[in-house]
């Protein structure tokens, strides 16, 4: 589909309930409602994704009691032109290939919204407002798709031998049967690859794997507002504002089993769920300092402060404070100092080791025996770059599978910190009423300084490749795994991970 159907449900709703003269009750309600269907081209599976410790070499043949086997799937033409490339002394081959003759590619998506809030308002005094209010909100999302396929049951369905003893119990000893006799038990129907609409439907039922993704995000708030200009002082009145409020958020982020395994041909993707929850308190202040003089037509204080106590971080504290300086009508002047505060979110606390394919660079590429700088000490300081360096003459050497064989894990992090912004802005503003052409312009200049202190991120898959042979920090080295032999088509030494976890790095 080029576009995609969409059906949408809207409702908004308010109210209002005057309680007397002074208070009032309110009400707003919103729900959303989204369903979305749409068909995608059929899925390109490659069989690196089935076999990847082999870098996607499928067996063509294999030693059944000490004697080699054609893979009866494969073409007669394919198996005469194939070689061993893996070592293990049996034929093999690769493939990529769309499923179309699996499933129609498809994504289905239902989301909805809600959203209440209800309150009480009004004035304490001829000086004094306030509202009240109490909310709740919740997004949902379920998403559908269909046309991915079960890796491991993908696996056991190319691996076929023929059935020379009947076991299937058919009647006929030339026709193919998985190898693997408990993938047998569990119904596995050996799947042809080879050629349009060549996928039997009893193998594409096997190999069939429709996906599932449940999300939601939740929040439950409440909260007391006050404010007022009690006083006035020699330049005007002085305001004041006060309150507190509680929050609660949540959210979750739940895949289909396969998905979560990585094994539906697509990257792995685990459970993201958590919670947290923060009370805080805030004041503020506007007072007049200067009215009416010469250079000065107001100037105005500000100030305000906000703090917080987070169920993940703690104590958090934010301010600022400021002044407001009317030259005249036409020319203000500002300035503002403030520190603010962000506590990490619920993905960056808690979100689940998922899956990447980076583009990193091997420190230790070209690494030799005889070289004494830090890097390369620290190379052959560890166990499989030595004996890479040992099988390859002297130099740490890597292939084409290894440059592309890299994968690794983008984890959250429950111990982050709040990041702290220290900022300071320096503004100007011209509103030139006075002349006709530019009466209903406003021009302003600002200055920002803003500096900010455990920044929550990655510290970058690259930094700890380089950080860790040679570059002094060795903390990173727990994030980088290699592989202890060779495996497949990739070498002893090469990088099997390189795992990223939030942390307060900025």
């Amino acid at each position: 589909t080029i576009a995609v159907p969409t059906d949408r449900l809207l409702l908004a709703t308010k109210g209002d309930f005057a309680l007397n003269d002074s208070h009032s009750l309110f009400f707003e309600g919103t729900y959303a409602a989204t369903k979305t269907k749409t068909r995608l081209e059929p899925f390109a599976l490659d069989s690196a994704n089935v076999y990847q410790a082999s870098g996607g070499l499928v067996p063509a043949e294999f030693l059944v009691n000490g004697v080699k086997v054609k893979n009866p799937i494969v073409p007669a033409f394919l198996y005469s032109q194939a070689i061993d490339r893996d070592g293990d002394g049996l034929k093999d081959y690769n493939f990529t290939r769309r499923l179309s003759d699996v499933d129609v590619r498809s994504a289905k998506a239902d989301r909805d919204t809600v959203r209440v809030v209800a309150g009480l308002k009004g004035e304490l005094s001829k000086v004094w407002s306030y509202d009240t209010y109490l909310g709740f909100g919740q997004t949902k999302d379920n998403q559908y798709s269909t046309g991915q396929v079960n890796i491991l049951n993908f696996r056991n369905a190319l691996e076929a031998i023929p059935d020379v003893n009947d076991l299937n119990n058919n009647g006929s000893t030339t026709d193919a049967i998985c190898r693997d006799a408990e993938a047998r038990a569990q119904g596995c129907v050996p799947i042809n690859v080879f050629g349009a609409d060549s996928i039997s439907k009893a193998a594409a039922a096997y190999v069939n794997a429709p996906g599932f993704l449940s999300q939601k995000v939740q929040q439950k708030f409440a909260g007391v507002n006050v404010n007022g200009e009690p006083f006035e002082n020699w330049a005007g009145p002085v305001g004041f504002a006060f309150g507190a409020e509680y929050r609660k958020e949540s959210s979750s982020d739940v895949a289909d089993a396969l998905t979560q395994a990585g094994l539906n041909a697509g990257n792995a993707r685990p459970i993201t769920e958590g919670s947290f929850d923060v009370k805080e308190a805030f004041a503020e202040v506007r007072m007049p300092l200067l009215k009416n003089l010469a250079l000065v037509k107001t100037l105005d204080a500000t100030a305000a402060v906000r703090a917080g106590k987070y169920s993940t971080v703690g104590n958090v504290t934010s301010w600022n404070a400021g002044l407001d300086w009317a030259v005249n009508s036409m020319f203000r002047v500002r300035f503002t100092s403030a520190v603010s505060t962000r506590a990490p979110n619920i993905g960056e606390l808690y979100q689940g080791a998922s899956q990447t394919f980076p583009s990193v660079a091997d420190p230790c590429d070209g690494v030799t025996a005889a070289a004494t700088d830090a890097r390369s000490v620290a190379c052959k300081a560890d166990p499989s770059v030595a004996a890479n360096i040992a099988a390859n003459g002297g130099v740490f050497t890597l292939n084409q599978a290894d440059l592309q064989g890299t994968s690794g894990y983008d984890r959250g992090n429950p111990n982050l910190k709040a990041e702290k912004g220290r900022s300071n802005t320096l503004g100007m503003v011209i509103t030139p009423k006075a002349i006709p052409l530019l009466k209903n312009f406003t021009f302003t200049a600002d200055y920002y300084d803003i500096k900010i202190t455990d920044a929550i991120s990655t510290p970058g898959r690259q930094y700890q490749l380089d950080q860790c042979y040679g570059g002094g920090n060795t903390t990173f080295c727990s994030d980088i795994t290699r592989r202890k032999t060779a495996v497949g088509s990739n070498s002893v030494g090469s990088i099997e991970f390189v795992d990223q976890t939030n942390a307060n790095t900025g």
